[in-house]
């Protein structure tokens, strides 16, 4: 779990940075990392109330927080556009 909020706050540097290549790929790293998770957990039987919120925050970090950021960072990136009028 938190190697998956790690690549997602990871995903937002590099995006600020202007690299988005990278930022895609720290996503895809992140979506991996938590689908894998929590199958790890209930595999191991070390679930607990902790571990869900703590996910559930993740999730809303790297899913919800991350994608806004990049957007953002991305349209800013552009160039910005001059009209002749």
């Amino acid at each position: 779990t938190i190697g998956a909020l790690v690549c997602g706050l990871t995903a937002v540097r590099l995006s600020a940075e202007g690299n988005f290549g990278g930022c895609v790929q720290c996503i895809f790293c992140a979506c991996l990392l938590d689908g894998l998770d929590g199958h790890t957990a209930r595999a191991l039987g070390t679930s607990s109330a902790f571990g869900f919120e703590l996910d559930s925050l993740c999730d809303l970090a790297n899913f919800g927080v991350c994608p806004a950021l990049v957007v953002h960072f991305w349209m800013r990136s552009l160039p910005e556009e001059t009209s002749n009028l």
